[in-house]
């Protein structure tokens, strides 16, 4: 049992090449034989990955209960985490840097990794967060909805939590309705990425068509505190 259980800590470590490639390739040395690396590393991590997945649906009523199989978990997704925040950071900056980046598929790739291991492994995270947050140990977003009335609408407190706190996003748009510039702080703030902010709310142009939110042409350089996004984004911190 316990060589089935070292899977966790194998995908742990691939996970955190992965970040350290990343991060080869994003400082400020940026290295274009990380990218080459990323795209050696993308396989073993997705195969890592798939057999976490099936120890962890084959073990899953056994690990929910017994406290110090939950705690390695935790670690385990503490981990996938901090992995999560660096590929959409990777993103961010394939956007921001298409031409040094090219088409960059391997951060696409990762992308939809991602967005594939948030799914597949959301009942596991969810349990956890939950139980996390009967001890205090997650933030609290109560009354966020509300006082955002005056930039958004389609979303009550329990959605906005879910989508913000735990990637959880609603087959149903919310409405962005205030500047575009509010929209990116407020996706920064909550370590959106650009492309989670357009999947969280519909965003109009001035002749009131459909258009997609981007942090760099919407920039929010002049945002300072004392304007209402920044007070009200001032009460919850995650």
């Amino acid at each position: 049992m316990r060589e089935d259980r070292n899977i966790l800590e194998l995908v742990s470590r691939a996970l955190n090449e992965v970040n350290a490639a990343i991060g080869s390739v994003v400082g400020p040395e940026a290295a274009f034989a990380s990218l080459v690396t990323l795209e050696g590393l993308y396989q073993d991590v997705y195969e890592k990955m798939q057999r976490a997945y099936y120890f962890v649906s084959d073990e899953w009523e056994r690990i929910e209960k017994n406290s110090a199989r939950l705690y390695e978990l935790s670690m385990f997704m503490n981990d996938y985490d901090a992995f999560r925040r660096n590929v959409i950071m990777f993103d961010d900056w394939r956007i921001d840097n298409q031409s040094y980046s090219g088409d960059c598929d391997v951060a696409m790739d990762l992308m939809l990794l991602v967005g594939e291991w948030d799914r597949r492994f959301s009942y596991v995270f969810n349990f956890i967060r939950k139980d996390n947050d009967e001890v205090g140990g997650m933030p609290c977003l109560k009354g966020l909805a509300s006082r955002l009335s005056g930039f958004m609408y389609g979303y009550d407190d329990e959605v906005l939590s879910r989508a913000i706190l735990h990637k959880d996003f609603p087959a149903l748009k919310g409405t962005w309705t205030g500047r575009k510039n509010e929209a990116t702080y407020f996706g920064k703030h909550f370590h959106l990425s650009c492309e989670e902010m357009n999947m969280l709310f519909a965003f109009a142009g001035k002749d009131r068509r459909s258009m997609k939110l981007h942090y760099t042409r919407n920039d929010d350089d002049k945002i300072i505190s004392s304007d209402r996004i920044a007070m009200i984004l001032s009460d919850y911190r995650i």
